[in-house]
């Protein structure tokens, strides 16, 4: 079985690698620190798996999600981020990766994640099923706690700038579906209905100035 380790930490990407050499010797790892050599080796090899770090750089992984299975329609992806919020865990999943693992995880249940992938069942890692169980017995105020991705902080500071939808796309060098995408994960992070709304909500709790 052949995996890539994407994630644009080297040290993170030689530790994942280090442990299934020595855990999981039946595993073949790669690693690829960025986008180009990330799609370089799917063009090169073909691969059972990916382990892709969400925030890639400056790359977001949902963005890339398309060009992975035009290029391997049957690869299968486990996101690797230490973003865990029910928010981000369903919009990342919503693209087509097949599971979540949280980078606070200990290694040994990457392996178990990837075993789990690879025969068709989807693996969230305990402490992400744990924080959004407590998300739900937590009180109000840490109910409104909201976390953004640096791609949605981006697509909020242009929303707020009056920047059509376009005009981001543009900006960001992403497609304007993705911008759509976005948008639409802010609504329902802020638990809004329209722009309107999720300006003045933004403003009021930090996140605009």
């Amino acid at each position: 079985m052949k995996i890539i380790v994407a994630d644009d930490h080297e040290l993170i990407g030689e530790g994942i690698i280090s442990f299934f050499e020595e855990n999981a010797p039946e595993f073949e790892v790669y690693f690829a620190k960025n986008k180009s050599k990330l799609i370089y080796l799917l063009k090169e090899q073909s691969f059972d798996l990916i382990v892709q770090d969400v925030q890639f750089g400056e790359v977001d992984a949902r963005e890339i999600i398309q060009e992975i299975h035009l290029i391997q329609p049957n690869i299968k992806i486990i996101a690797l981020s230490s973003h865990i919020d029910a928010f981000t865990v369903k919009s990342v999943l919503a693209t087509g990766i097949n599971s979540y693992v949280s980078k606070t995880s200990p290694l040994e249940e990457l392996i178990l994640a990837v075993k789990d992938t690879l025969n068709g069942v989807k693996y969230i890692s305990k402490d992400i099923t744990e924080n959004i169980a407590n998300s739900f017995l937590s009180n109000e105020k840490e109910k409104t706690k909201i976390r953004l991705t640096k791609r949605e902080s981006e697509v909020l500071d242009g929303i707020q700038n009056e920047l059509s939808t376009k005009e981001i796309a543009v900006k960001l060098f992403i497609s304007e579906k993705t911008i759509e995408g976005y948008r639409s994960n802010l609504l329902m992070k802020f638990q809004v209905k329209n722009v309107a709304g999720l300006i003045k909500k933004a403003i009021l709790q930090g996140f605009v100035k």
